[in-house]
């Protein structure tokens, strides 16, 4: 018989790690906006806004 997988994501903040499920639903929002806006500028991408205010 298999056996679920079971997955627990920890979030550290100022050095307090804290469980995902403990965050509200619009702390998990902002944190999950927050760390795929850091992985994808560190792949290398650059916001548009940010290009058309170098180029303005």
């Amino acid at each position: 018989m298999a056996k679920k997988l079971t997955v627990e994501g920890y979030i550290i903040i100022d050095g307090e790690e804290r469980p995902w499920e403990s965050f509200s639903p619009e702390e998990q929002k902002e944190i999950g906006q927050v760390l795929n806006d850091r992985g994808l500028r560190a792949a290398g991408y650059v916001p548009v806004n940010e290009l058309n205010d170098k180029t303005a």
